[in-house]
């Protein structure tokens, strides 16, 4: 199965803005017009899940395991009851890095920190847990009209600068935005781009398998997320494609999605606590590249105070040169 076989089914268009609606939505995502009645038909169903108690992450809830810590910062969860049935994913991308292939990638990027972390980073780190997770993500397709505005050098005559505008029709595919509460934004985005989304995938992780995190939101919820994701990749087409001159600025974009599909995928993950000294640090692996970590770590004090040092040295030095040749 490839992501592209699982487009959400789509029901009848927004009353409104004509926009896709899908199975699930509670409002349009393009105009955010309410939905009289569920657009399944389905009465409300009671769904639980496992809330952390520290990043608030909701996991998939299994009885069998009851609310165990969680996947993504090892706090307790507690079982929650949730008003309205969460989207699930219905794909879940193949994990091709196995937990031996994460422990190294952790020593590697310790290892490549710099001078200024400590230098027994990685022999005297010890790791407290580490467990496979599944983080959420939506990947849309669209079309939209995008109006854009700009400054190019090209047509300037004498002036640096000079306007450019215009409209155009663009189509978006496989544009990947985050659903995680569980994972930083700068970890979602060090990781959304490891991912081979045309790669077959697999089947829901069992329990034992690994941690699941639940959507938080529904399709409509997120929609400035979508918007703020097409109105960049907007933004750059325009700047390298449209917009003459070899220079630009102030480059703006308006845009109208129409045809908004979605599909919604869990994409894997190490999540890894290590403890240095006694303190606890998180760092993620990508589970489809080894070669994809981002995490913290500690500084080396005494690095930087000898680095410090020798600063404020050489510039006594230089100064005392600087008065001896100037007198």
């Amino acid at each position: 199965m490839t992501v592209a076989a699982t487009l959400t089914p789509a029901l009848a268009p927004c009353a409104r803005c004509g926009a896709t609606i899908e199975v699930g939505d509670v409002r349009c995502p393009v105009c955010a017009l309410v939905l009289v009645a569920p657009p399944d038909g389905n009465a409300r169903t009671r769904v639980l899940v496992a809330r952390c108690g520290t990043c608030a992450a909701a996991l998939a809830y299994d009885a069998r395991v009851g609310a165990p810590t969680c996947g993504f910062c090892g706090a307790a969860t507690a079982v929650e009851e949730l008003p309205d049935p969460p989207e699930q994913a219905a794909w879940f991308a193949r994990a091709s890095v196995d937990a031996a292939a994460a422990r190294a990638a952790l020593g590697r990027w310790q290892g490549s920190l710099g001078w200024f972390r400590p230098g027994d980073l990685r022999d005297r780190s010890r790791i407290d847990e580490l467990r496979l997770t599944w983080w959420p993500a939506w990947v849309f397709d669209a079309r939209a009209r995008v109006s854009w505005t700009g400054d190019s050098d090209a047509g300037a005559h004498e002036a640096r600068w000079a306007p450019w505008a215009g409209q155009t029709e663009m189509t978006f595919a496989e544009l990947a935005v985050p659903a995680s509460r569980a994972l930083r934004d700068d970890e979602t985005r060090a990781l959304i781009g490891s991912y081979d989304l045309g790669d077959g995938g697999v089947d829901a992780p069992a329990a034992d398998d690994g941690v699941v995190e639940q959507f938080e939101v529904q399709r409509s919820a997120a929609r400035e997320r979508v918007l703020a994701a097409a109105q960049a990749t907007a933004a750059a087409r325009v700047s390298a494609e449209l917009m003459p001159g070899r220079r630009r600025r102030n480059v703006h974009v308006e845009l109208v999605l129409r045809d908004l599909r979605t599909r919604r995928v869990a994409l894997p993950a190490y999540v890894l606590a290590y403890r240095y000294r006694g303190r606890l640090y998180r760092a993620v692996v990508s589970g489809q590249d080894a070669g994809r970590v981002i995490g913290r770590a500690p500084w080396s004090i005494a690095r930087i105070a000898a680095a410090a040092a020798a600063a404020a040295t050489l510039l006594t030095v230089i100064a005392a040169l600087a008065w001896w040749f100037g007198r």
